[in-house]
């Protein structure tokens, strides 16, 4: 590092984090985004992907998790970032991952029990009386 080189905030480093080991791609200093296929239904106009985002606040304090305009989830990640000791910035920038892979989980999860609730519907639909 050089003398008049600053060291990053915590916030780009847990940015650079989620790229580096979790598959997120990064919008800027402060934000990344992630494609999650499955959790939607997909049709003419989409594949059922949805992009999810984490973006710091003006601050560098909250992680956000987003989808589209709405707020999922909310982190401070002082008490990850704020310390000497890397695995604390590991820990905070995993826990983060892994609520939106939670996230992303349970909407796939939905959605195959509505395809599979509908394809159980149409079966016994064939056997309905006519009316």
């Amino acid at each position: 590092m050089h003398a008049n080189t600053l060291p990053l905030h915590y916030s780009e480093r847990i940015i650079n984090r989620l790229v580096e080991q979790h598959g997120w791609i990064k919008l800027n200093e402060g934000a990344a985004e992630k494609l999650i296929a499955g959790m939607a239904s997909a049709g003419e106009l989409s594949t059922g992907s949805r992009t999810l985002t984490a973006s710091f606040n003006e601050n560098g304090r909250y992680l956000s998790l987003q989808l589209g305009f709405d707020e999922l989830l909310d982190m401070d990640m002082r008490d990850f970032g704020l310390t000497s000791d890397p695995d604390k910035l590991v820990q905070g920038t995993s826990l983060f991952n892994q609520a939106a892979d939670r996230y992303a989980d349970t909407k796939n999860a939905q959605l195959t029990q509505q395809k599979l609730n509908q394809a159980i519907e149409q079966y016994f639909q064939r056997f309905a009386d006519p009316v």
